[in-house]
């Protein structure tokens, strides 16, 4: 993210930027400062965006293959395409020799990065990955976006909203202008500020769904996964978010083995002492070997899927039958 930002500064754009990952906020923000770098507009004739996957690759090459009109470059924004996944030989021959005065930016969700367009597309340009960002991270950008609008949140409050929405940045940010708006002429946003407005968390749904695959209750695990499906979650945000939350219940686990009260290990663990007495409950009848090898199973569908050894649906799905076994 901060060669791309550097690269506006200094107005050193690269010829081919691919923005791709699973954070879609941030991807959908620089892909936004891209365009505002390069000025387009409804009025610039020097600047075309082709998005979706039934583009028309003829069209689009002869745009690329266009003079740009008393510019020093013509710019070429290509959104979702699938090129990158389902290859179009012809676009991919192109890329390999396309016109020095064009320049091209891809932001796309479905990436394999043994395909040729995509070690084209890194050898002379730049690919940047949006990943899901750690707690840390977000907690620091709630922060910023708070101050902005001058209000202050503790750290406790700000993870009892992660709580409630998740790690997805366009959630949180949906949350964060309710939160203003309710908010206004306070400069505090308090925990009864967060349970007055904010809606209920992917986490939730998924804690829930973990409950249900410890206690082995396979029609309830996947009626919450059926719910997930009709919301239209992504399968690998889903998987992620299982991991992060079993690597959080094996961390109770083992800090109140060690005879630490709930208080230090919300402390230790950056949490809030709510959720953590939350998931304390849930450990009562699920030993340290099972939440670990859980954890394991998340990991091993993360890998099977950036290995594209099976499809992401199908990933969660072998997985939720994995953890009610």
């Amino acid at each position: 993210m901060k060669n791309i930002l550097s690269d506006i500064k200094n107005n050193n754009l690269k010829r081919m930027y691919l923005l791709m990952g699973d954070e879609a906020y941030l991807k959908h923000q620089y892909f936004l400062k891209l365009r505002d770098a390069v000025g387009a507009s409804d009025s610039n004739i020097n600047v075309s965006l082709f998005e979706g996957k039934n583009i028309d690759v003829g069209a689009l090459i002869d745009t690329a293959e266009t003079l740009p009109v008393f510019a020093d470059r013509r710019v070429v924004f290509i959104r979702n395409s699938g090129f990158f996944k389902d290859a179009n030989e012809k676009f991919t021959s192109y890329m390999e020799d396309p016109a020095e005065s064009t320049m091209f930016v891809f932001c796309e969700d479905e990436v394999d990065k043994r395909s040729k367009l995509y070690k084209t597309v890194n050898a002379k340009g730049y690919v940047c990955e949006f990943n899901i960002l750690r707690e840390d991270e977000l907690l620091q950008w709630i922060g910023s976006v708070l101050k902005k609008e001058n209000r202050k949140i503790s750290g406790d409050t700000a993870r009892l909203l992660l709580d409630r929405t998740g790690f997805d940045m366009n959630q949180i940010k949906a949350e964060l202008e309710k939160l203003i708006a309710y908010t206004d002429g306070s400069d505090v946003v308090t925990a009864e500020d967060v349970e007055a407005v904010c809606s209920r968390a992917l986490s939730d749904d998924i804690f829930k769904l973990i409950n249900a695959a410890s206690e082995k209750n396979r029609k309830k695990v996947f009626e919450f996964y059926s719910d997930l499906y009709a919301l239209r979650v992504s399968p690998v945000k889903i998987i992620a978010v299982l991991g992060t939350t079993y690597l959080r219940l094996l961390r109770i686990k083992e800090l109140r083995r060690e005879g630490k009260p709930e208080s230090e290990i919300a402390k230790i663990l950056g949490m809030n002492p709510y959720v953590v007495k939350k998931y304390g409950i849930s450990l009562k009848n699920v030993g340290r070997q099972t939440l670990y090898d859980n954890l394991t199973m998340c990991a091993e569908a993360d890998e099977a899927f950036k290995s594209g050894l099976m499809t992401d649906w199908l990933c969660l799905e072998t997985l939720l039958v994995k953890l009610c076994s």
